[in-house]
């Protein structure tokens, strides 16, 4: 008996089985009609498999765009604690630093989670910004503003982009469902159509987990990624 397709089989292996079915069933006399009726839920998982992978990409893109945006929020960091370490040095007995950097370093914030950076850099901009436009410190405020916006706008596109993922694969689970509905409507109908022997024909072997079955279902989820 033809093994069937199981909730827990992957987008690629649903995908994989069911077009070596239509190809088996286009060289079946009398199976042809069988390749027609799947053929659209084939296409319609490989386009939701195509959305889903473009959606995990762009949250990978967006997590890269965290990750450098947060670098160069901790280099303005740094650069700010270093010029105010540099202007306590000129201006003895003002102590600077520690009315920027209340803990007198800046590792515990470059170290915080990404969320939680810019608001801890944001308190380090209004702390300069009360000094007054006319200390020389206070043309930091601008590039640290900047980074704190290039951090938050990152962070939402994250938000934003694992939200259209979440949705991409919710659409994936439900077009495999009815891929593999009509999977097995195939074999029960092929049974009734064409008999045992024949319809078995026309369903691929999908027992032995080979490397090669593993090859194939790598390469028909590159293909429907193109």
């Amino acid at each position: 008996m033809a093994r069937q397709l199981y909730q827990r089989d992957s987008a690629a292996f649903h995908l994989n089985a069911t077009r070596r079915h239509i190809r088996l069933a286009r060289q079946q006399k009398g199976a042809e009609g069988f390749a027609d009726a799947i053929q659209p839920f084939f296409l319609d998982l490989q386009e939701k498999q195509k959305l889903t992978v473009q959606a995990n990409q762009q949250r990978e893109d967006t997590y890269d765009d965290i990750m450098y945006a947060d670098q160069a929020l901790d280099d303005a960091i740094r650069t700010t604690y270093e010029t105010c370490k540099q202007y306590d040095r000129n201006h003895p007995g003002e102590a600077l630093v520690l009315k920027i950097f209340p803990n007198g370093t800046f590792s515990e914030i470059v170290n915080m989670p990404y969320a939680e950076e810019p608001l801890a850099a944001d308190r380090i901009a209004v702390s300069i910004e009360n000094l007054g436009e006319k200390h020389p410190v206070y043309s930091l405020v601008a590039d640290l503003r900047a980074k704190i916006a290039g951090v938050n706008a990152t962070l939402e596109a994250y938000k934003q982009n694992l939200t259209h993922l979440t949705h991409a694969q919710v659409a994936e689970e439900a077009s495999k469902a009815s891929l593999r509905q009509q999977y097995e409507f195939n074999y029960l109908d092929a049974r009734k159509q064409l008999g045992t022997t024949y319809a078995e024909r026309i369903f691929p072997q999908l027992s032995v987990r080979s490397k090669t079955t593993t090859e194939e279902e790598a390469a028909t989820a590159t293909s429907a990624t193109k």
